[in-house]
């Protein structure tokens, strides 16, 4: 069974090295001389392909399994953030957002109730206008808080896996 592994594993190694003759980067004369160096080996020696995947398995077999705390949302770990002011800024900037929407409620409703003539589609127009307002900013708020997550998020999982990929002292 260790020969068809060892056979296997050249077919790969010549199958790859064919693939890098297509692609140009290795000339005529390099995949001719790499194809008869892998043929040349002993059927015991594995070949390139076989070492890889026996470090990949062996690699494998030391990391410990994934910690199930991350799958329960409800326990998930809260993330530190750098941008604590900003955060709060755009919490603000929100809050100011949906007032104005409140204040367009109103001013749209007294313009139209309490308007004469061009008065009420002054005052419905005043309105309506705010509350547009008052919608964009409370969109671009919560739009901005989702980039600072993002970049706390990414620095988190940036953290998880140099610590998962550094060497073991």
């Amino acid at each position: 069974m260790s020969e068809s592994i060892t056979a296997t594993g050249k077919a790969s190694e010549i199958e790859r090295l064919g693939n890098l003759l297509k692609q140009g980067l290795l000339s005529d004369t390099e995949f001719q001389v790499a194809k008869q160096h892998v043929l040349s080996q002993p059927a015991d020696q594995p070949t390139k392909v076989e070492e890889d995947v026996l470090r990949d398995q062996h690699t494998m077999e030391k990391q410990p399994a994934p910690s199930p705390r991350y799958l329960d949302s409800k326990r998930q770990p809260k993330i530190e953030t750098k941008y604590e002011v900003a955060q709060g800024l755009l919490y603000i900037l929100s809050a100011v957002g949906w007032l104005l929407v409140l204040v367009g409620i109103f001013v749209f409703l007294t313009g139209v109730i309490q308007g004469h003539e061009y008065g009420k589609w002054i005052g419905g127009m005043a309105g309506l206008a705010t509350v547009a307002i008052g919608l964009l900013q409370v969109a671009v708020a919560q739009i901005a808080v989702t980039m600072i997550d993002t970049a706390d998020h990414t620095r988190e999982i940036f953290r998880l896996l140099s610590k998962q990929h550094s060497p073991a002292e």
